[in-house]
């Protein structure tokens, strides 16, 4: 059992009978209806028109075209929304923008400290290199030992007092979604790809359905099945996902009805 968050783009048109229009583009993806590569979810909601709902560009929070979740599960009135915030509406209407901005801003910060960090310490290795010592001799190099050396190195020592903690990984994984916090990596790989990477997630959810009824998600859209191998070795499953994600939702027509929703699976 697991919820998570998705956004659907629908026609123009929906906005008569958003909740027929999302049922129907959602059934194709409901479990236990077909292959399961296909199953998605069992259950879906309207998102609340609060953090977690969709932004609202400035001065428009009165514009009727705007979908706003009412009503609690139990049928309980909801709370007014937040001003800046709804449930979906026209691509048209929604801020992406913004938030987009600010993260580039923030990228853009954290970049110079970056290399400010690197500029006044020796270089440094990745911990895909010395995990891949201690893999060739675990007896004679422990992976404990390994993730020591790697943390001793003065530049990464400097950006984890930085950051008050350490890049550790969540498992000994050649999964590239693994080392992404790893300071070494990320400035070996430069700065037009650390600010891509850092802004790339920043308006996508974990899942989208585009208007010709795509799935797109950050498993390689298999659904129930086991996800295959990322066709980029250098890019996880989510990140490609985010690339894609955020070009659609970028390049859809200003028309296109988006509604955040609350999936179960």
């Amino acid at each position: 059992m697991a919820q998570f968050s998705a956004i659907v783009c629908l026609p123009p048109q929906a906005r008569s009978n958003v909740d027929v229009a999302l049922e129907s583009a959602l059934a194709p993806y409901r479990i236990a209806e077909g292959p399961e590569e296909t199953w998605m979810l069992d259950d879906w909601w309207i998102r609340e028109s609060d953090h977690s709902g969709l932004p609202v560009l400035a001065g428009h929070d009165s514009d009727p075209r705007l979908v706003h979740r009412t009503t609690r599960w139990d049928g309980s009135p909801l709370p007014p929304p937040l001003p800046g915030r709804c449930g979906g509406g026209p691509r048209e209407l929604i801020d992406f923008a913004t938030p987009l901005a600010e993260a580039e801003r923030n990228a853009e910060a954290s970049w110079s400290i970056l290399a400010e960090l690197a500029a006044a310490h020796p270089p440094a290795e990745p911990l895909s290199a010395f995990e891949a010592r201690s893999l060739a001799d675990p007896d004679g190099y422990p992976y404990a030992r390994c993730l020591a050396d790697y943390q001793a190195q003065p530049f990464v020592r400097a950006h984890a007092e930085l950051q008050g903690r350490f890049a550790v990984p969540f498992s000994q994984s050649a999964d590239p979604f693994i080392w992404v916090e790893d300071p070494v990596l990320q400035l070996a790989g430069g700065q037009a790809a650390y600010l891509s990477k850092s802004t790339v997630h920043i308006i996508v959810t974990e899942a989208l359905l585009t208007l010709d009824g795509r799935w797109l998600d950050q498993d390689g859209g298999s659904g129930y099945a086991e996800a295959p191998p990322p066709p980029d070795p250098k890019l996880s499953w989510r990140d490609l996902y985010a690339i894609e994600a955020t070009d659609y939702l970028l390049g859809v027509p200003g028309d296109t009805l988006l509604i955040s929703i609350g999936c179960h699976c």
